[in-house]
């Protein structure tokens, strides 16, 4: 996810009727697009990845949500964006086959809530003894959960609001 913004000013016109203006106004919109990733990145942690949209299991998806704010001239860029690897599973769907490396199960214990596809009248704690799972591959059918682009989608607007007043700021004298 990309938030972004761009003056392209005339130089020669802009710096004869602007001067001190301009410069302001670019520094402005540069803070408001770092300001406006920042809330992003707060946004899809606190209204996508706390069980509305992906149900936390972990936590490691909601921790990686992080920006990056780049500045060249008059471009501002700013991304929001993950590292984890299922994150695109999650964001697009994935449906295909995964190969699962065979593995250690150390012992543990799990609550129990349902026995046999239906639910248990009292759910029970039960102990899982250490095993081990040999490789297999298993068929993933997995709907697709946006959480970046949707946050993007219903923030459009206060971005581009948020952007304009900066410039607005910037050009008063």
């Amino acid at each position: 996810m990309r938030i972004s913004g761009q003056l392209k000013p005339n130089p020669d016109i802009i710096a004869y009727r602007l001067g001190e203006k301009l410069q302001r106004a670019t520094g402005n919109v540069g803070k408001a697009v770092e300001r406006e990733a920042i809330r992003m990145v707060a946004y899809v942690k606190s209204e996508k990845l706390t069980d509305q949209v992906v149900r936390v299991r972990t936590g490691r998806l909601r921790r990686s949500i992080t920006y990056r704010y780049k500045q060249d001239g008059t471009s501002f860029q700013a991304w929001v964006g993950t590292n984890v690897s299922y994150a695109r599973a999650l964001e697009e769907g994935f449906t295909g086959t995964v190969n699962v490396k065979g593995h250690l199960v150390r012992e543990h214990q799990r609550r129990m809530t349902v026995a046999f596809g239906k639910p248990m009248a009292e759910p029970r704690t039960v102990t899982v003894k250490e095993h081990s799972v040999k490789a297999h591959p298993v068929k993933m059918n997995i709907k697709p959960r946006k959480f970046l682009r949707s946050s993007l989608d219903e923030n459009t607007p206060k971005i581009t609001a948020n952007l304009r007043q900066a410039v607005v700021e910037g050009l008063r004298s």
